[in-house]
């Protein structure tokens, strides 16, 4: 039987718009359409292949012997079934489990990281400078950290520090401060940041920015009720002279509670210090349970707040945690794991304060077997195998 030439053609068209259907279903390749022209032409579904490619040179389109014809047959007959095959395999790939880094169909994606202290493992050293906390850390809590909080001087901020992080597959969440709020108001300390600005471009990975948290308390130089106008003045002057691409800008209040009366040691509402949303990417409270609290009680109020103030910000918990006092960290650290994917949609971050603070208290998963546990069981949850990407700008998962 004679060769029919045109007849192949078509049969290749009809595989090849099979295949490139199937492939924008699924979503094979990881080509979103809007990314297209960045990539070659040639890799392109739809894009043009040359004949040489598809048939050979001209002698071989003409060759017209016995074998040659049997293996024209075969190719036809693949030709038929290949597209079916495709869609097998399509409807396999599309119904396999999601992979860690990829959002899972299983409601609300979130970031999980830590605060991790080198003090909890005997270790002289905190991450990224000494790894082995943070390893020994990963072990007992039965998850990767996505986000790694870090401290640097102000002024002083090292992108091969944060490279440590990245290179872990880790995002840094870079907490730095200044007491003056004055002096960065008034431009004298503008050479401060514009180091810092550099040395986060130099970086390129994706930052998150914790600067002169917890101002609503007077725990702080910067804080108290008094300074909340200089304090935004601050904040807002901070951030238009740093313009890294790649920091995201945590506004970050301490967690208050609308019954309490304000006074000493006391969080205010933290409305009067938001600098307003085009210097916020994300909305960060930190709060800890130090007895009987649920997590709905120390964090409800102000993640209301926060859907009032900017609804549609991602919320991150920079610093949480429980003690032990009262008998109730296992169970406030399953409440927080179970609740926060379904009730709290809009919390993408939970950074768990694994450390001392105020010497002594009984943070660390590691102070209690049963609350390791908790956060082993809690944290397995499908909708924690979310990893964060390494390049640009931090993703909203």
């Amino acid at each position: 039987m004679a060769f029919d030439l045109p007849r192949y053609k078509r049969q290749f068209a009809i595989f090849a718009a099979s295949l490139a259907a199937v492939a924008a279903v699924i979503g094979l390749g990881g080509i979103a359409p809007a990314d297209a022209a960045k990539e070659p032409a040639s890799s392109r579904a739809g894009a043009a292949v040359p004949e040489s490619r598809l048939f050979g040179a001209e002698a071989r389109r003409n060759h017209r012997c016995g074998r040659c014809q049997k293996r024209h047959r075969r190719t036809r007959r693949r030709q038929r079934i290949a597209p079916r095959v495709a869609i097998k395999r399509a409807a396999a790939v599309s119904a396999a489990p999601s992979k860690p880094g990829l959002p899972s169909a299983d409601g609300n994606q979130v970031y999980l990281g830590a605060t991790v202290g080198a003090s909890v493992y005997g270790e002289a050293s905190n991450p990224p400078w000494n790894m082995k906390p943070l390893e020994t850390f990963e072990a007992h809590s039965g998850h990767s950290v996505a986000i790694l909080q870090v401290h640097q001087d102000w002024g002083s901020i090292y992108p091969d520090v944060l490279r440590r992080i990245r290179e872990r597959g880790a995002v840094p969440m870079l907490i730095t401060e200044y007491n003056d709020l004055g002096q960065v108001v008034n431009g004298s300390q503008d050479a401060a940041i514009k180091s810092m600005n550099a040395a986060l471009a130099a970086y390129g990975g994706p930052v998150l920015l914790r600067w002169d948290w917890e101002m609503n308390g007077d725990w702080y130089p910067w804080g108290g009720q008094g300074q909340a106008k200089t304090w935004v003045a601050a904040y807002r002057h901070l951030h238009d002279l740093l313009t890294a691409p790649n920091v995201s800008w945590i506004w970050n209040p301490n967690v208050y509670t609308p019954s309490q009366t304000s006074g000493p040691g006391v969080p205010a509402n933290p409305t009067a210090w938001y600098p307003g949303d085009a210097y916020v990417d994300w909305m960060g409270a930190d709060g800890y349970s130090y007895g009987t609290e649920t997590f709905s009680k120390v964090f409800g109020p102000t993640y209301k707040l926060f859907q009032e103030l900017a609804p549609d910000k991602p919320i991150i918990l920079p610093e949480w945690a429980a003690s032990n006092q009262a008998g109730r960290k296992a169970a406030y650290i399953s409440e927080a794991l179970e609740q926060v994917p379904t009730d709290y949609p809009a919390i993408k971050a939970m950074v768990y304060y694994n450390d001392t603070l105020g010497g002594g208290k009984d943070w660390p998963l590691e102070n209690l077997a049963a609350a390791e546990s908790a956060y082993q069981a809690g944290s397995a949850r499908p909708s924690f195998a979310v990893m964060p990407n390494t390049l640009g700008k931090l993703a909203v998962p």
